[in-house]
């Protein structure tokens, strides 16, 4: 994988990730400073992910993708080749001189809006940063278009935990998230069943205290009787 000079991104506050898989929950190579460094990706398959927040844009990314065939290949180049650039390999990155809203990569204000489409009939897991960041709204966007899929089974870690009251995790079939059909913010979780295909998670924290987060499995169903357990509307805050 060979980067462009003129790749580009808004410093801190964007990010191009490498992952062996969609979800990006098995990242190998993750670049928020601006540090390009060519590199190598074992085997014949990868998935990129690029995530942008509501701050400046940029340029962007150009890179060239070769395959390698053979063991005539000079790898020594690329052999010292870091997980990613200083904002992923430094706790504390030098921020840009330029940019006066900079904070550290771990917790930064941002506005982040991912969409996943997932073709298969296979669960898979979603969870916040642990912990997360104060001042966060994230909105995530899922759709399991799976043949026969009638509705997506919802489990919630008993180790998640948000801020009391303050923080919220919902679950919306619109992604402004003005009519949730299920609400966390006391703590109160239960599991419960997403009716149809698709839905947005939507999660907000204050500018106070954190905590550890979520960690969420999704599973697609095609049986119905799934569906006398939706529980409440939400928990005890609500």
């Amino acid at each position: 994988v060979e980067f462009d000079s003129q790749t580009q991104m808004e410093k801190l506050n964007d990010k191009l990730m490498f992952s062996s898989d969609k979800f990006g929950t098995n990242v190998f190579k993750k670049y928020i400073c601006n540090e390009y460094d060519d590199f190598i990706i074992e085997g014949n398959e990868f998935h990129t992910l690029f995530v942008s927040d509501g701050g400046d844009e940029e340029y962007g990314y150009k890179f060239k993708v070769t395959p390698i065939f053979g063991s005539d290949f000079n790898f020594t180049p690329y052999q010292n080749a870091n997980n990613g650039d200083e904002c992923v390999t430094n706790p504390n990155p030098t921020p840009d001189p330029d940019d006066d809203d900079v904070l550290t990569p771990e917790c930064k204000t941002f506005k982040e809006y991912q969409g996943t489409t997932i073709s298969t009939m296979e669960s898979i897991t979603v969870s916040s940063s642990h912990p997360y960041c104060n001042d966060m709204h994230v909105i995530q966007d899922y759709t399991f278009n799976a043949p026969g899929v009638v509705g997506v089974l919802v489990q919630i870690n008993p180790q998640s935990v948000m801020e009391s009251e303050n923080d919220s995790l919902a679950f919306s079939y619109d992604r402004e998230g003005a009519h949730p059909f299920k609400k966390f913010a006391c703590n109160s979780f239960h599991d419960f069943v997403s009716e149809g295909h698709s839905f947005h998670l939507i999660f907000d924290s204050n500018s106070s205290e954190t905590a550890y987060g979520y960690d969420i499995t999704l599973t697609p169903i095609t049986n119905f009787v799934f569906f006398n357990n939706y529980g409440a509307k939400g928990d005890e805050c609500l």
